[in-house]
Order: C-alpha cells, then structure tokens, then sequence
C-alpha cells in the first residue's frame, strides 16, 4: 500500500511539473486581461499541495522556479525577466508556494472541520494564500535585491511598481488560482482520494 501511495504522489508530482513547464513555455501560462497578464503557473503547485501535502508541493514548486530560471536564460520577454537569472527570485519564493498552500488549508480545515462547506473554504484560502505567497516572494525579493533596477526600468519609485503589480496581477492570479484549485482539487478528491 505504501508504495501504491508513493507511486501515485509521484506520477501526480510529475504530471505537474509537466503541466508547469507546458504553461511556462507557451502562452497557456498567462490571462492577458489589459492591462495586466495574471500567470497560471503557481497552480499546478498549489493542487500537488493540498492533495498529496506539503513535500511534493515543495518538489513541484522547485520545479516551477527551475523552469522559470531556465526560461530567463533562454526566453527572457520583458525587460525585468534577467531578474530571474537569480535563484533567489526565481526558485526560493516558489518553492514556498507548497508549504504556505498546504498549512493554509490545514488550518482552515481544522478550524471549520464542523462545518458543511469545509474542505472548499479550505482549499480555496490554501490556494489564495499560495499565490500570494509567490507573488510576495518574487517582489520582495526583486525589491530588496534590485530596487534600483526597477526604478531604471519602470521609471518609477520601485515600491510603486511592487504595490502596483502586487495589487493588480497578484490580485488578480489569487482570484484564479482559488476558483481553478477548488474546481480541480474537488474533482481529484472524488476521482482518487475517495475514503
């Protein structure tokens, strides 16, 4: 039973990576909603956490900063993605992603374990606070490490250009991230996790 266990985590696991590269690499990985661009790639994620826990969020959650690290070296598109040529912006606040999503669903899920809607409510605040978890991660530490860049490039204050993209993209991929890993988490509970 318990190598069934550890093959399914990791067929899942790697099933994300793969999705997570797909959408990195192709332009299935961002909403183009004018004038901002929220990103899908955190998501695959954030559903390998909560379903199989807080290990393969971390193995998947690399994976998605390594691609991203691979894909600034390779495929740079905008004038900041050299940033992510730094292992620090690129990969750490992904592999935090995981973590953050599978306590925040814990902790909801045990504080409303007596209510009817429990389990949805938890997934949704795990999947928020993950994406914000990378939306915070990689522009506090693009702030911290590169302010000086920012204002160069943005022409602006950087932390104007960090509030600005926190609160429109980051917003706005926290909204996506939660309706997409309900849907996806629920289905994957019914499909596979059946007690």
């Amino acid at each position: 039973m318990k190598k069934k266990v550890t093959t399914r985590k990791l067929v899942l696991a790697s099933v994300m990576v793969a999705i997570t590269v797909i959408l990195a690499y192709t332009p299935l990985g961002l909403i183009p909603i004018p004038p901002i661009s929220p990103t899908l790639l955190h998501i695959p994620t954030i559903i390998i956490a909560i379903v199989e826990g807080p290990i393969m969020g971390l193995i998947v959650g690399i994976g998605f900063g390594v691609a991203t690290l691979i894909k600034a070296f390779t495929m740079p598109a905008t004038p900041i993605e050299p940033l992510f040529m730094n292992p620090l912006i690129s990969v750490l606040p992904r592999a935090l992603i995981g973590i953050t999503s599978y306590y925040a669903y814990q902790l909801i899920k045990n504080l409303l374990s007596k209510m009817k809607k429990s389990d949805t409510i938890a997934i949704g605040f795990g999947a928020f606070i993950g994406s914000f978890t990378n939306t915070i991660g990689v522009l506090g530490m693009i702030y911290l490490l590169y302010a000086d860049f920012l204002e160069d490039k943005a022409g602006q204050a950087a932390i104007t250009f960090v509030l600005y993209v926190a609160g429109t993209n980051g917003l706005a991929e926290a909204v996506i991230a939660t309706a997409i890993s309900i849907g996806v988490v629920i289905a994957l509970k019914k499909a596979y996790y059946r007690k």
